[in-house]
């Protein structure tokens, strides 16, 4: 492990916080979930979230939502479905080193809008809020990109911001 004593972090989606989930565990490294609210597996199907929950060390509710019977509705009235990028902020905030299981490279999600979803906005919020203090009021990050569909793609890119 070339991180001795370090905690995993999963956002408790299907893909790759599932595939991240398991290797944390094969490995013997605790993990904590971050789930973005109390209904999101009601609303989401994650085939191993049971699975998930067992084997946390932690799990975080990132936005407290009502208990109530209209949830559902909520979801879209009051987008609720929006508590997905505060669990994504969340855990960039959280993070000290960054995993993107993605078929687009990051440099392609900074330069390309048209690339959408949860990883999408997750890689733009490492870029836009990670990273650790280079000096002279500048952040170093990494993303350690995986390219599930060519392995041989895959590759740490890092910027300076």
């Amino acid at each position: 492990r070339q991180y001795p004593g370090a905690t995993g972090l999963s956002g408790a989606a299907a893909g790759g916080d599932t595939l991240l989930a398991k290797c944390y565990n094969k490995v013997d490294m605790q993990y904590g979930l971050y789930i973005p609210n109390r209904y999101y597996w009601s609303y989401y199907d994650v085939p191993e979230r049971d699975w998930m929950y067992e084997h946390a060390t932690q799990v975080k509710y990132i936005v407290e939502r009502p208990v109530c019977d209209d949830w559902r509705d909520r979801w879209t009235t009051e987008k609720w479905w929006r508590d997905n990028f505060a669990r994504n902020e969340a855990m960039v905030r959280d993070a000290d080193v960054y995993i993107a299981i993605s078929n687009h490279s990051p440099d392609d999600v900074l330069q390309y809008r048209e690339i959408r979803g949860g990883t999408a906005a997750c890689i733009r919020d490492i870029v836009r809020i990670g990273g650790t203090e280079a000096g002279d009021g500048k952040r170093e990050i990494a993303v350690h990109w995986i390219c599930p569909i060519d392995l041989t793609k895959s590759r740490t890119v890092e910027y300076v911001r």
